[in-house]
């Protein structure tokens, strides 16, 4: 059972490295074709959910953590800027 569980792993990441060697590549033609503003280029998990389910999950989460990180510098910036008009400590 193990050796079946193996082969059918090793055979789901070699179509995921398949698949994204693909979009890499039509990556690459959307950016030579499209203008700019019609580069709406869909995410592996948009054509693959069941596949690519785990990245998905790992792209969002850092995606969110990533703009909450923004919003914190932002934030500071804003206090920074707001306490030196009022006189207020940093």
């Amino acid at each position: 059972v193990d050796v079946i569980d193996a082969y059918a792993d090793n055979k789901k990441n070699n179509i995921k490295m398949e698949i994204i060697m693909m979009e890499v590549q039509a990556h690459q033609i959307i950016e030579r074709l499209l203008p700019p503003e019609d580069k709406k280029v869909m995410q592996l998990w948009d054509y693959y959910p069941n596949l690519f389910k785990e990245e998905q999950q790992l792209i969002e989460q850092q995606n969110k953590d990533d703009a909450l990180e923004r919003l914190k510098v932002r934030r500071k910036k804003f206090a920074k800027i707001h306490n030196s008009k009022v006189g207020g400590d940093d």
